[in-house]
């Protein structure tokens, strides 16, 4: 907190202290001491206590409208308090979401990673058998067989439709 407390000085103070004497022409240390000792005159003019009615009463209304503004100041502070809350716990919700994504992701990641594995021990099973297929096909030398096993399939499909008739 400053030490300079605007409530205690009467609403003419700025006014004294803007019609301190300024000397422009002058740009030596005596000039500025004289400018100087001309508004601390002024200040303490300024600061002195009321001396009639009217100004007394100048002094009460300033006092009151400070006191009205602090009392609106502080209300606006408290507003601007209770939405930095708002705030805050929308944050920290949007972390809860956040954290549970990542931990989501985490999850589905280890599932596809363990896909990629089964799909990958599959496939090299599949060319396992592709291959000992290719292996029976040639030691069997002709095709002939495999027509006689065609033509015996289409037989025994036969059969069974005609049997279920």
């Amino acid at each position: 907190m400053s030490m300079y407390d605007p409530r205690s000085l009467p609403r003419t103070a700025g006014a004294h202290i803007t019609s301190a004497p300024v000397l422009p022409h002058c740009n030596k240390s005596p000039c500025l001491l004289l400018q100087i000792t001309g508004m601390l005159d002024t200040i303490k003019t300024a600061t002195a206590a009321p001396i009639n009615a009217a100004e007394n009463k100048v002094h009460k209304q300033n006092e009151g409208f400070l006191q009205d503004e602090g009392s609106k100041q502080q209300m606006m502070l408290k507003q601007q308090d209770a939405h930095l809350d708002d705030i805050e716990a929308a944050v920290t919700r949007l972390g809860r979401v956040g954290l549970t994504i990542h931990e989501e992701l985490e999850s589905q990641g280890n599932m596809l990673d363990e896909l990629e594995e089964d799909v990958d021990t599959t496939h090299s099973r599949l060319r396992a058998t592709q291959k000992k297929i290719m292996d029976v096909i040639k030691k069997s030398g002709t095709t002939t067989q495999l027509g006689l096993i065609a033509f015996l399939m289409i037989v025994l499909v036969l059969l069974s439709v005609w049997a279920f008739m």
